[in-house]
């Protein structure tokens, strides 16, 4: 058995679970721990050429990357009212 088809198996498993992983990471507002997961799963696929799910992971890794831009506009923009406000007060 070559080592490409004996880790095929393998590797797709843990492909699926850390995509569902991240998944539950942002659907808890959790993104930049989805993005770990994402950058851990990414270096893995990289090493070992695997590509059938790699656009799935991508498309992940910006999903969860504009909702933790989103979730830090929020809070700069919460901490940039309220600086306005200590301003004019």
């Amino acid at each position: 058995m070559s080592k490409g088809a004996g880790g095929g198996l393998g590797t797709r498993a843990v492909r699926a679970s850390s995509c569902l992983l991240a998944r539950a990471h942002g659907k808890g507002r959790q993104a930049e721990e989805g993005l770990s997961v994402l950058a851990e799963t990414l270096t893995m696929v990289s090493k070992i050429g695997e590509r059938s799910h790699k656009a799935e992971l991508y498309r992940l890794k910006g999903e969860l990357t504009l909702q933790s831009q989103t979730s830090l506009g929020q809070v700069q923009g919460k901490s940039k009212t309220g600086q306005g406000r200590s301003e004019v007060e």
